[in-house]
């Protein structure tokens, strides 16, 4: 299947999920409890039918890691993670993605957690088709982590030369090692 209609597939498939607040907060928990979450983590702020972000938003201040949400500085640029605190002000910005607004970039992530549309067994991992997150895992030595429904496993994610690979998945049922 090529990408556009897997895309469509599978935007399909996780709007039907009923369950999704009891499974974000499953998987966050996931990763919470990782000795990968620590120091400057950079996520992305969910939308729509995505995975929740939330519990990790709420976590991570409570325990005083360095959170940062991306902004899109450009097309065909690499995103810029920008520090995060419960009371930075977000605006929707590219795609309609909420971006913290008037705060430090944060240039030296330990751990990039990212959204997607489908992951397989090997790394490979889906998104939504305009390259941002490849073109900044390209260039960052941050450990990768896909954070995503169970039911968003493909037995082969098509990968072209310029998609990077995550080197875990999370989701409600745990760890995925790639």
């Amino acid at each position: 299947m090529d990408k556009a209609r897997l895309r469509k597939t599978l935007r399909a498939r996780r709007r039907a999920l009923s369950d999704r607040p009891l499974r974000s907060v499953q998987a966050a928990g996931h990763l919470l409890g990782s000795p990968r979450w620590a120091g400057a983590v950079g996520l992305f702020h969910s939308i729509g039918a995505e995975i929740s972000t939330r519990p990790l938003l709420e976590r991570g201040w409570a325990h005083g890691l360095q959170l940062a949400l991306p902004i899109v500085v450009g097309a065909g640029r690499p995103l810029e993670f920008r520090r995060v605190f419960p009371d930075t002000p977000l605006q929707a910005g590219a795609f309609g993605v909420l971006e913290p607004q008037g705060t430090e970039r944060v240039d030296a992530l330990d751990l990039i957690v990212l959204p997607g549309l489908a992951f397989d067994r090997a790394g490979g991992r889906l998104g939504y088709g305009g390259g941002y997150y490849d073109r900044t895992l390209a260039r960052s030595s941050a450990f990768r982590v896909m954070l995503a429904f169970a039911d968003q496993e493909v037995a082969d994610v098509p990968m072209g030369a310029h998609d990077e690979r995550v080197q875990a998945v999370v989701t409600e049922d745990g760890w995925l090692a790639c």
